[in-house]
């Protein structure tokens, strides 16, 4: 699995074209998710505690855990959607499988967010978040470029296009689902505490 991850943020192709085929890397492309679904949590919830001052109860870090990988799959299985109809559309051949794998991996590049942890020690909060979620953007529309090319077979340029408009669809999800959660976080919490 290291190698493989090693093949990713190294953007080399046959890596990428390799775990789309194999079936059998679907597990590992859910570990990804879940963990950097966790560590991106969990940065998060520091900088709040930090920024707010007010130290949660393990009950409210078990949600937020909790609520964070739920995001985090629900998350996944968009851009794999995503990317299979986009690249469809433009004559790939590849499955909701291939891009769920392929996903996975470029998951990855989340875990750019621990360098969030800095602006613990910066006063340019916004600015350094700015920066790590630009970072996060660029590797990860690298990373479903080379997957969708790979796993469609579909040429550099609708594999770009795909690229960027999977990403830019899942990017209004994602905030759709983050106030969701917000909203259920609160809701449990009420209830909870």
């Amino acid at each position: 699995m290291f190698e493989r991850i090693m093949g990713i943020i190294t953007f080399k192709a046959p890596t990428y074209r390799a775990i789309a085929v194999d079936k059998t890397a679907i597990n590992q492309a859910a570990i990804i998710v879940m963990v950097v679904a966790l560590i991106q949590g969990i940065c998060s919830d520091l900088i709040t505690t930090v920024a707010s001052g007010i130290n949660p109860s393990l009950m409210q870090v078990i949600i937020s855990a909790v609520l964070n990988v739920i995001l985090g799959l629900i998350v996944w299985v968009m851009i794999a959607w995503l990317l299979t109809v986009i690249a469809r559309a433009f004559g790939g051949q590849t499955g909701t499988g291939e891009m769920r794998r392929v996903a996975g991996f470029v998951q990855i590049f989340g875990l750019v967010t621990v360098f969030s942890l800095l602006a613990l020690k910066t006063p340019a909060n916004s600015f350094t978040d700015f920066l790590i979620a630009l970072a996060i953007l660029v590797l990860s529309l690298v990373g479903y470029f080379i997957g969708v090319r790979e796993a469609a077979g579909l040429a550099a340029g609708k594999a770009m296009i795909t690229a960027v408009l999977a990403s830019a669809a899942s990017f209004v999800v994602i905030i759709v689902l983050d106030n969701v959660s917000s909203a259920v976080f609160s809701y449990i919490l009420r209830f909870a505490g």
